[in-house]
């Protein structure tokens, strides 16, 4: 004769089976977050204009623990306030513009498709 299982019990059961899968799930994301903002920090800085290469060094990832998981920021601790003006351009002394050196963007675009791709694959 095959197991019988109360409602009561199968309710809980399934429950337990879906918090543990949720668990699962956060855990791997917030692992995935984390690795993606490292190499999101390697692939900027590589990106990044060169002069004499300080504003390429200072390029760092924080990691903060949020209500729904871990929250990553890439960021640049040396020179934020340049980041604007080399990613888009901007107006120079005497007239004429500055060139636009996009390297965030590109970066932020592969971050975002990566951590889907990634958590996709581990689920």
């Amino acid at each position: 004769m095959a197991d019988e299982i109360k409602i009561d019990s199968f309710s809980k059961e399934m429950q337990k089976i879906l918090e543990d899968y949720g668990e699962d799930v956060q855990t791997i994301v917030n692992e995935e977050v984390v690795s993606v903002a490292k190499e999101a920090v390697k692939r900027v800085k590589k990106a990044s204009p060169k002069d004499t290469g300080d504003y390429a060094k200072g390029w760092k990832m924080k990691k903060k623990e949020g209500r729904l998981g871990v929250e990553t920021t890439v960021y640049n601790s040396t020179h934020g306030w340049l980041v604007h003006l080399l990613e888009h351009g901007h107006p120079i002394k005497g007239g004429g513009r500055a060139e636009a050196k996009p390297h965030v963007k590109p970066v932020e675009e592969w971050a975002q498709k990566e951590l889907l791709d990634r958590v996709k694959e581990k689920l």
